[in-house]
C-alpha cells in the first residue's frame, strides 16, 4: 500500500500508467456518486473501459483498489505541496492544510464517503493507517524540518505535536461530516484550527511564517 508522500509506482509504458490512473479516477467518481458500498468491481471495469480480468490483475480486491485510489490522490497532493520554493517545515504543513481543503471543495461527496468509512473503520483497517497514521508521519517529518529551520521552540516534541495536528484536522472534518459545519466554512475552520495548534510551539521566526499565511486568508 502506498504511503502519503511516496512516489507512484513505475509502469512499463505510458499507456499502462494512463489506464491505471483512469481506473483510480473512475473509482473515486463512483464512490462519490454511490458511496463505498455502492462501488462494484464489475461496474468500475465498465466505466473505466477495461476488462474484468485487467482490473483484477491491477487490483486483486475492492479494498486494495479503494486504498490505492486514496493513496494516489494523497500522493498527488503531497507532491504539489512539496513542489514550491518553501517545500519543507511550517510552510509545507500550512500548504498541505490548504491543499486538503481545496480537494474537499472539488469533490465533497468523495471526501464525505471516505471520511465516513474512516470513522466507521476498525483500528486495524488499512484506511486508518492511510488517512491517520501516514498523515501523522508526514506532519512529524515537516515538524522536524521546521525545528531544524528554527521555526519551532526547542521544547517541541514532534511526535506529540503531529498527533495534535492530526486530531485537530480530523476534528474539523468530523464536524463537517456530521453536518455541524458547512462546506463553505471548512477551509477557514481548518486554517484557524491549524493556527491555534501551532501558535503555542512556534519561535519568533515561525510566527512570521504563520502571520504571512494567516494574512492570506
Amino acid at each position: 500500500m502506498a504511503k502519503v508522500g511516496s512516489k507512484r509506482g513505475s509502469y512499463s509504458s505510458p499507456r499502462q500508467q494512463e489506464r491505471q490512473e483512469r481506473v483510480l479516477q473512475s473509482a473515486r467518481e463512483l464512490i462519490a456518486n454511490r458511496g463505498y458500498d455502492g462501488l462494484t468491481m464489475r461496474e468500475l471495469a465498465r466505466v473505466s473501459e477495461v476488462s474484468d480480468k485487467t482490473l483484477y490483475n491491477l487490483f486483486a480486491t475492492k479494498d486494495g483498489l479503494v486504498m490505492a485510489a486514496v493513496a494516489d490522490l494523497l500522493d498527488a497532493i503531497v507532491t504539489q505541496v512539496q513542489a514550491g520554493e518553501q517545500a519543507a517545515g511550517l510552510a509545507a504543513i500550512l500548504r498541505y492544510t490548504d491543499a486538503i481543503s481545496a480537494q474537499i471543495l472539488v469533490s465533497p461527496e468523495y471526501a464525505q464517503a471516505m471520511s465516513r468509512a474512516l470513522f466507521q473503520a476498525e483500528d486495524s483497517s488499512p484506511i486508518v493507517d492511510l488517512l491517520l497514521r501516514s498523515n501523522q508521519k508526514f506532519l512529524q517529518r515537516q515538524l522536524r524540518h521546521a525545528q531544524r529551520r528554527g521555526e519551532l521552540t526547542r521544547r517541541v516534541q514532534s511526535a506529540r505535536t503531529a498527533a495534535l495536528l492530526t486530531a485537530h484536522t480530523w476534528g474539523v472534518l468530523l464536524l463537517w461530516n456530521k453536518g455541524l459545519l458547512s462546506l463553505s466554512s471548512l477551509p477557514t475552520m481548518s486554517r484557524q484550527s491549524m493556527l491555534t495548534s501551532l501558535s503555542g510551539v512556534v519561535s519568533e521566526q515561525g510566527q512570521i511564517v504563520l502571520k504571512n499565511w494567516s494574512d492570506n486568508v
